[in-house]
């Protein structure tokens, strides 16, 4: 009897995308094994000390300026550890919900996600540790959100509210995205508005973080 293995083009796509599906299936799985650790249980007992928006206040004037990012690991804080074993997996499921709706390339992006989720030098800090995740992971998917409203060209008030709270997260990765919005601004005309309208609310937050009392504390 002889074995014979199908090239049709169905069938070999097929495969790639289970294969996918559960590559997948197995990151977040294996995210569901994450415990909150070290900044995770500090956070948590400086909400539960001072309450979420005390403590967002506190740490602001204190030690940092970002303040989107203390504000929603604050809130998620109050509901750990659930909170550490359910996160990675909403991570990798909005980064690819989030850039599939940017770019209209659902499998593309996918495969991108499970190639980064492959390679990336420390997985354990960008997905399966809160406190990184919600830094590096989690304004990526914003940024995928903000760039499928201004490929649909969506009202600058809706613009302008998510780039303000996706600024809150990480300053570098917010002076890349002005300076990648700057370029296309430059040699293409169609969404000039609504890349000024990013723009402009990302500086905004660039300087809430600048004037943060903390920074100085910090630097002591």
């Amino acid at each position: 009897m002889e074995l014979t293995i199908s090239t049709d083009s169905g069938y070999v796509r097929f495969l790639l995308r289970a294969t996918l599906i559960g590559l997948v299936i197995l990151i977040m799985v294996a995210g569901a094994q994450t415990r909150p650790r070290a900044d995770d249980l500090c956070i948590a007992a400086g909400t539960m000390e001072k309450g979420v928006f005390g403590y967002t206040q506190f740490m602001y004037d204190t030690w940092t300026g970002r303040w989107a990012y203390l504000l929603t690991h604050s809130i998620l804080s109050s509901t750990e550890p659930y909170t550490s074993a359910l996160l990675p997996a909403f991570l990798l499921t909005g980064l690819i919900a989030a850039w599939s709706w940017a770019t209209g390339r659902f499998w593309l992006v996918m495969s991108a996600a499970v190639i980064w989720a492959s390679i990336a030098p420390n997985l354990d800090e960008t997905l399966f540790w809160s406190a990184g995740s919600l830094v590096y992971a989690f304004p990526v998917i914003l940024i995928g959100v903000l760039a499928g409203m201004i490929r649909r060209k969506w009202h600058w008030a809706g613009l302008a509210l998510v780039a303000f709270i996706a600024g809150g997260y990480i300053e570098t990765l917010d002076l890349l995205l002005c300076i990648v919005l700057a370029v296309i601004w430059t040699i293409s005309p169609r969404y000039r508005r609504e890349i000024l309208v990013v723009i402009f609310f990302t500086v905004i937050y660039l300087v809430i973080v600048y004037i943060a009392p903390g920074n100085t504390i910090r630097n002591l």
